[in-house]
């Protein structure tokens, strides 16, 4: 891949949520080849819904989660790239596979 930024290329820093993948697929094609978003996976997006509001900690498998989020901005941003960032994820993390959070996400 071929990467070549100008100065007025824009590099949004978004949550991966539902309503930011959204937005991202209801932009043209032309606003789209000018971004590069980066999408920040929470820590909560691991927890099951109601673990998170009663303040749980149950993490559910990150595999089957990421699987489903990386499908999910596929569609929203064709082939165009994407950076991600894992800061705010534990060291911890591991999928039920053994695998690091970021071999789920390649």
């Amino acid at each position: 891949m071929n990467l070549k930024y100008s100065h007025n290329h824009y590099v949004p820093v978004l949550r991966w949520k539902a309503a930011e993948v959204g937005a991202l697929s209801k932009l043209s094609i032309e606003v789209r080849e000018g971004i590069t978003p980066l999408m920040e996976l929470c820590p909560t997006a691991f927890m099951p819904k109601r673990a998170r509001a009663k303040g749980g900690t149950r993490a559910l498998d990150p595999e089957d989660i990421v699987s489903t989020k990386v499908a999910e901005l596929a569609v929203a941003v064709g082939a165009n790239p994407v950076f991600v960032d894992l800061q705010h994820l534990p060291n911890s993390l591991i999928c039920a596979s053994g695998k690091h959070i970021w071999d789920a996400i390649r």
